[in-house]
């Protein structure tokens, strides 16, 4: 979720101390990308209370049926489609704030470095790809359109950030022929799997698969080992990660 932050980089970041808000990045003008939140936890940037019945509502608050209800005491009506009627949307977002105003120019520099950050992220996060205006990459506006209609602002185009963080995979097959070079073939069945999803962003590095995956820990863990590094998923988070690359490339033999 893109915001603006109606300031300058190093006071946002003082602002969101002190006022207990937060967001997992920061964009400065100049391009620069600073992480504040860990991606494991959640940032505290995109607030919304889901309200069933009167009851539920927050002290103070106007009813008006129930719904979303802004910070501001406002209710509201999200155009994100993949809002959850209950979870805070907190708990769904990663959030990235971008240092400026919405009445002035986005810089060059500072578009080119939200447009890295999106393509980081999408290998972190293959499930994120396609990077879609509105459903995976949204406004701040698209949750509270009614006090946060301004954020980001009219300087961000939703669909050229997209078309330009949407780097073109190679062909599904490259990736796969990579994987089963050394007769270790992938079952069609696990291609959505986690390790495989983000092999195919780093196949070009880490060369062929020379030991399936395989559970350790009670299956909390599982590892995938490659000619030139490893990749593992760990089951608390549901993430698959990069492990270390090997300096010489290794065989079976050598996993054996």
């Amino acid at each position: 979720m893109l915001h603006i932050a109606q300031g300058g980089y190093q006071s946002s970041i003082d602002y969101m101390r002190g006022a207990g808000v937060s967001s997992h990045f920061i964009i400065s003008t100049a391009g620069g990308v600073a992480q504040l939140v860990d991606l494991d936890h959640s940032a505290w940037a995109n607030g919304l209370h889901w309200v069933g019945e009167r009851a539920q509502l927050p002290q103070g608050y106007p009813w008006l049926g129930p719904g979303w209800y802004c910070p501001h005491e406002h209710k509201v009506t999200p155009t994100w489609e993949s809002i959850t009627p209950g979870i805070n949307p907190n708990l769904q977002t990663i959030s990235i704030e971008h240092a400026g105003f919405t009445s002035k120019a986005v810089p060059a520099i500072q578009r080119a470095a939200l447009i890295q950050l999106l393509r980081w992220l999408g290998r972190q996060y293959p499930e994120l790809l396609p990077w879609v205006p509105g459903r995976t990459l949204i406004r701040h506006a698209d949750i509270d359109p009614v006090d946060k209609a301004f954020c980001p602002g009219t300087g961000f185009d939703m669909a050229t950030i997209a078309d330009a963080a949407n780097v073109p995979l190679p062909p599904a097959e490259a990736w796969q022929r990579v994987w089963a070079r050394r007769g270790i073939d992938l079952p069609a069945h696990q291609i959505g799997w986690a390790i495989p999803q983000l092999y195919k962003y780093h196949f070009t590095e880490l060369g062929a698969c020379v030991e399936s995956e395989h559970y350790l820990a009670n299956g909390q863990v599982s590892v995938a080992v490659f000619e030139h590094g490893l990749i593992y998923f760990l089951k608390s988070t549901g993430r698959a990660y990069l492990g270390p690359s090997f300096v010489q490339p290794i065989g079976a033999s050598d996993v054996a």
